[in-house]
């Protein structure tokens, strides 16, 4: 169904306006802050591809409050693919340590759309950034392996692994580079040959396997290949991030 790929320039604020104001027709006081984050924040937002991330930021979330969330979105879920973070907003300040690459991500992009813009006092620490860059290569690590002994050589499969997973280790690797001091470039291109540089990793393989990723059907072999080289790189991306230094904590 190709609902959205012929969408104005300006249709998509229009449905998130219409969004915001029909969660705050619903949830009344009970909605603290209401964000969207992501590609559609960003003015990257592909129909085809692209989810609208909305935080949801709510003053208590018991079943009765989830569900006027529910009824608030269907028309959002209607018009495109909604995927909502759904806090208290007591909860900020605890959820920023267990999900700092999101909190940060969501800090640099996010729009306010309704409700107070209660990010700004959110502390996100260094070493909880560190240790999740390395809990997220080796979380991607751990997927491929498992890939390979679950679905080789079925091609299609280990091509949909990788590109669920690959572009994690792009965010870990931007992190991981404003960790050491230097603003990671906006390309990812950029982004690939200024960090294998830094940490000491081939960019290459990164490459083929975003490449292989976008193949309908890529050969057994090039696959076998690409998920081997892949996680030999990764394994070197993932000692880089466990030495990097914990900064405050």
């Amino acid at each position: 169904m190709e609902r959205e790929n012929r969408m104005a320039p300006n249709e998509l604020d229009d449905r998130l306006a219409a969004t915001a104001k029909r969660l705050e027709r619903e949830l009344g006081g009970d909605l603290a802050m209401l964000a969207v984050y992501g590609s559609a924040a960003r003015g990257e937002y592909d129909p085809q591809r692209s989810d609208i991330n909305l935080l949801v930021v709510l003053e208590r979330a018991d079943a009765g409050t989830l569900r006027r969330v529910a009824t608030a979105l269907e028309g959002a879920r209607a018009w495109f693919r909604c995927a909502p973070f759904v806090l208290v907003r007591d909860e900020l300040a605890s959820a920023a340590d267990v999900f700092p690459i999101k909190f940060l991500d969501i800090r640099r992009t996010h729009r306010l759309l309704a409700g107070t813009d209660l990010l700004a006092t959110v502390v996100v620490r260094p070493c909880d950034l560190r240790l999740a860059c390395e809990t997220d290569v080796r979380n991607v690590i751990l997927k491929l392996r498992r890939a390979l002994v679950v679905d080789g050589p079925d091609v299609r499969a280990l091509t949909a692994t990788l590109r669920r997973f690959v572009p994690q280790v792009l965010g870990a690797l931007g992190v991981m580079m404003s960790l050491t001091g230097v603003e990671p470039p906006a390309s990812r291109d950029a982004l690939l040959e200024v960090a294998a540089t830094r940490f000491g990793f081939d960019a290459g393989p990164l490459r083929e396997a975003l490449a292989a990723s976008r193949q309908r059907d890529p050969t057994w072999p090039r696959m076998e290949k690409a998920y081997d080289d892949l996680l030999r790189e990764l394994d070197t991306i993932c000692r880089a991030a466990d030495r990097l230094p914990e900064g405050p904590s």
